[in-house]
């Protein structure tokens, strides 16, 4: 069995307002799990890579997402 050991001591966890993981999962990695248990606010990787599909679709001329279906792809 791996253990997690995080790279981010759980003191600056603490001592912070907002943990960002940019690890690509649609799951809850350990680190934010452990930021949640300490009720900072949580930005995954995973969520920023949805919220930059408008941005890319508007690069590429294609059409718009709306929030909507935006927020169901999370």
């Amino acid at each position: 069995m791996v253990s997690f050991k995080s790279p981010v001591n759980s003191r600056i966890i603490k001592n912070c307002s907002t943990v960002i993981d940019f690890v690509l999962s649609d799951k809850q990695t350990k680190i934010l799990k452990l930021a949640k248990k300490f009720n900072k606010q949580t930005i995954s990787g995973n969520s920023i890579l949805i919220h930059q599909i408008p941005a890319m679709l508007k690069f590429y001329g294609e059409k718009e997402i709306s929030d909507s279906k935006l927020e169901n792809l999370l």
